[in-house]
């Protein structure tokens, strides 16, 4: 690999040489002028300047801040529980969100979102811990709310009609449901950099 280039902080090249920039645009969705914008956004929330993001400052985007799935998408950046994500694999990951990104890497990133203990099928323990991250539950009793047995249901009532008779959902059946009309999961997983 060829020596770093020096430049003003807000440049990508300042942290990666020539090489490793046109390795990520390779192995991304994303041009060149895709990633500068992103390193400049991942720099931006790099409060430590240490050319990592921690969960705090991962927390930091707006896109994630709000987001109930965001601490998976952290875990799913961090694989290693290390503390810290980098930039490449901060790129690699957010690569599924480009309006480029083919719709099976949507999926894909989107199962392991819903696969909470990331044994590569989606359970449904997995379903029911991912639907009280991203609905409101209600009291028990009350009309008109999803409480925790209406919850039970759900998850039964999906399996029964996803997979019946199995105890868990695999990549090509999440992706079945997922590409079904009227299912909005591609709006929902394409951000612009």
């Amino acid at each position: 690999m060829g020596g770093m280039i020096s430049a003003s902080k807000d440049q990508v090249v300042d942290y990666l040489t020539q090489e490793e920039l046109e390795d990520l645009k390779i192995g991304s969705c994303f041009t060149r002028p895709e990633i500068q914008r992103l390193y400049n956004r991942f720099r931006a929330v790099d409060d430590d300047d240490d050319k990592t993001l921690s969960l705090e400052e991962f927390m930091n985007f707006p896109e994630f801040r709000l987001n109930p799935l965001a601490y998976r998408l952290k875990e799913i950046l961090d694989p290693r529980e290390t503390g810290s994500i980098k930039f490449g694999d901060f790129v690699r990951i957010m690569s599924a969100f480009s309006p480029s990104a083919p719709d099976n890497r949507k999926y894909e990133l989107a199962f392991q979102l819903y696969d909470a203990d990331h044994d590569g099928k989606i359970s449904k323990e997995d379903l029911t811990s991912t639907l009280k991250l991203t609905t409101y539950l209600g009291e028990k009793g009350k009309e008109n709310e999803l409480n925790e047995d209406n919850l039970a249901e759900v998850v039964e009532k999906t399996f029964d009609e996803v997979v019946p008779g199995l105890d868990h959902i695999d990549q090509d059946a999440f992706n079945k449901v997922v590409s079904a009309p009227g299912f909005d999961l591609l709006s929902r997983m394409t951000m612009v950099f």
